[in-house]
C-alpha cells in the first residue's frame, strides 16, 4: 500500500504541471520531457477525483509506464506540492479546487491491477512510500 502513494505523487504532479505549465524535464524520462509524461496522465483525472469512477485502460497503461521507470518517477515526484519545495500553498489550493482527491488517487494502481510498484524507491535523499 505504501507504493500506492507514489501514484498519488504522480497525479498531484499532473495537476501542478497543467495549472502552471512549468514542468520541464531534464532527461529523467529519457527523450520525453517530464511535462509530456505528466500530461500523458490526463486520462487519470476522473479516477483521481472519484474512487468509484472507472479507470480508463489508457490511464492504467500510462501509470504502469511511469511506475516502471525510476528516474522518471522521481522527476514526477519532485513536482509534488510540499515535496522538494518546488510549489507552495497556492498550488495545493488550486489542486484541491480542480477536484484532486488523494484517497481516490492512491487507489488507481490497485484499480489497474498494477502489482510491480517501486517499493522504497529513492529519489535523492527522499524515499517514495
Amino acid at each position: 500500500m505504501a507504493n500506492v502513494k507514489a501514484m498519488a505523487v504522480i497525479l498531484m504532479a499532473l495537476w501542478s504541471a497543467l495549472v502552471f505549465q512549468s514542468a520541464y524535464g531534464d532527461g529523467e524520462c529519457g527523450k520525453t520531457p517530464i511535462r509530456t509524461v505528466v500530461v500523458s496522465l490526463t486520462p487519470c483525472i476522473g479516477a483521481a477525483s472519484d474512487a468509484k469512477a472507472s479507470v480508463p485502460a489508457i490511464c492504467c497503461i500510462q501509470v504502469k509506464k511511469v511506475l516502471s521507470f525510476p528516474t522518471c518517477l522521481c522527476a514526477v515526484y519532485s513536482l509534488f506540492p510540499g515535496k522538494q519545495n518546488k510549489t507552495d500553498e497556492k498550488t495545493d489550493e488550486i489542486v484541491q479546487r480542480i477536484g484532486f482527491n488523494m484517497t481516490s488517487a492512491i487507489t488507481i494502481p490497485i484499480r489497474c491491477n498494477i502489482t510491480n510498484f517501486l517499493d522504497g524507491q529513492k529519489c535523492g535523499n527522499k524515499t517514495i512510500t
